[in-house]
């Protein structure tokens, strides 16, 4: 679902270095026939006005820029590469060194993303920091700072009609504190009243509703749950899966919306439609009502101290029902205020 960062590895060994090893007497190694020395006897020194060969003075043929220079080019396009410098090589007296000393560099897929949430950012105050296209509804397990004013309780009920049974599991988000607890989600709203009706009009065999409710973080008054449903009554199953926010104190559903202002708001919905455009998996939660979905369907979190989002995308046709695309993002705390 998402592309696995890498990196690319040049070697620039910029000069090339010629090393000279000795075998033998002086004068072995350039062919020249040295007399056999004798006792008492060696070889005469040099006249004194004896003149050594010059060394070659050709400046190195330049064959356009080097690999190291076109990596420094790729910084000013805004790709982050990474420059170990090996240290400049031995050289022999009247050799000439290369322009260029030796170097390794290294290009980085992820400074793209790194570069392009920091644009993200400093525009809209919203980043994308990940994304997971068909995998399953997740949750962080706990209510993290309302953990002490919400809490889950089960709910179950079971009912006959013409010698079959339809059962209902669930569970109920309660507020706590005030005068009395109040039910803030239902998990039967929205299911039950329409199927219990038409399983005592209709019901020509078992039916079920299993509606598992899972905490999905919270900060501030908003806790957030991860619902997901599997319905039975008569052939397939189906299956649906959603984030869910409300606002404890005020005991209402709280929608994108209400946190964010337009231009975030549209910088959410372009980031997830651009996101499933960019893999093959993603046309199987593309939407005609994509705006309201990613408008509805988020929790919200702290990580470390930060505050993140989660959209959450349920597929769109049999095929995947109950799957998920999830992105997260990364917000600023101003949005609670």
């Amino acid at each position: 679902m998402n592309t696995i960062p890498g990196s690319i590895g040049i070697n620039h060994t910029g000069a090339t270095r010629a090393t000279l090893q000795s075998q033998g007497p002086p004068g072995a190694q350039h062919g020249v026939e040295m007399p056999q020395d004798t006792v008492g006897q060696g070889f005469a020194a040099p006249p004194v006005n004896y003149v050594p060969p010059a060394a070659a003075t050709e400046e190195p043929k330049r064959k356009g820029p080097s690999r190291l220079m076109l990596g420094l080019l790729g910084v000013a396009a805004g790709v982050a590469i990474t420059i170990g410098m090996l240290g400049p090589g031995n050289t022999a007296a009247g050799v000439h060194q290369a322009a260029q000393p030796a170097a390794h560099v290294t290009v980085k897929d992820t400074s793209k993303t790194s570069l392009k949430s920091e644009a993200q950012k400093a525009q809209y105050g919203i980043a994308v920091e990940s994304s997971q296209v068909d995998t399953t509804l997740s949750a962080s397990g706990n209510f993290g700072a309302s953990r002490d004013f919400v809490q889950l309780q089960p709910d179950s009920s079971r009912y006959e009609a013409n010698g079959y049974t339809f059962t209902y599991n669930g569970a109920r988000l309660i507020a706590r504190g005030g005068v009395q607890d109040q039910t803030v989600y239902d998990a039967r709203e929205g299911l039950m009243p329409d199927y219990v009706q038409s399983f005592n009009q209709e019901g020509e065999e078992n039916w079920s509703i299993r509606t598992t409710v899972r905490p999905a973080g919270g900060v501030a008054t908003l806790a957030s749950i991860a619902v997901t449903s599997n319905v039975y009554t008569g052939g397939s199953p189906n299956q649906s899966a959603e984030l869910m926010t409300f606002d404890h104190v005020e005991g209402k559903r709280v929608l994108l919306t209400d946190l964010l202002s337009p231009q975030q708001q549209a910088h959410v919905l372009t980031s997830v439609r651009s996101g499933l455009a960019a893999v093959p998996a993603g046309t199987l939660f593309q939407h005609d009502n994509l705006g309201d979905i990613v408008n509805r369907s988020f929790s919200i979190h702290e990580d470390g101290g930060k505050l993140r989002l989660t959209v959450a995308v349920p597929g769109n046709n049999e095929a995947n029902e109950g799957r998920v695309a999830q992105f997260t993002f990364s917000v600023p705390r101003d949005i609670l205020k």
